[in-house]
């Protein structure tokens, strides 16, 4: 129970929100780079989505670093950690769910296109990304403690 207790605390603050609130806005950009790119370049899974993400975690490096984590760290060293991060997030959310879906929907015979099966597990993968993402920024990325005053 107290396991439980401390990964709600972790995830249940101001930090949080304020994570949350950024990623909405990357979240949205990232998805309409993402779809754009799959549904208009007819480019793959994994090339609409890694550009999707990628795009929008450079915005999102500036803004978390200024609002959500206020911290002082060294550009280039929080940046090399923040994409760590970002790549180590994104290939577990992203091959995961892609991988899962595929698998789901095979043994339920579906009759969905694999189109719309990986479009399905691009929408599941971002909610798995954020969550580890956020726990990677705060634990590793941000966690040196020069905090901005």
């Amino acid at each position: 129970m107290k396991l439980i207790n401390n990964i709600i605390t972790f995830f249940l603050n101001k930090e949080f929100m304020i994570f949350l609130l950024i990623g909405l806005f990357n979240t949205i950009f990232a998805m309409i780079v993402t779809y754009s790119i799959y549904n208009l370049l007819h480019a793959g899974y994994y090339v609409s989505s890694f550009t999707g993400t990628f795009s929008a975690a450079v915005l999102g490096f500036f803004l978390n670093r200024r609002f959500t984590f206020l911290s002082n760290c060294k550009i280039f060293s929080s940046m090399v950690k923040f994409f760590t991060v970002i790549l180590f997030s994104y290939l577990i959310a992203f091959t995961l769910t892609h991988r899962l879906f595929l698998y789901l929907f095979s043994i339920m015979n579906s009759c969905l296109s694999i189109s719309v099966i990986e479009q399905i597990a691009i929408l599941f993968a971002q909610v798995l990304f954020t969550l580890i993402n956020f726990a990677g920024q705060k634990i590793w990325t941000f966690k040196s403690g020069e905090y901005i005053k």
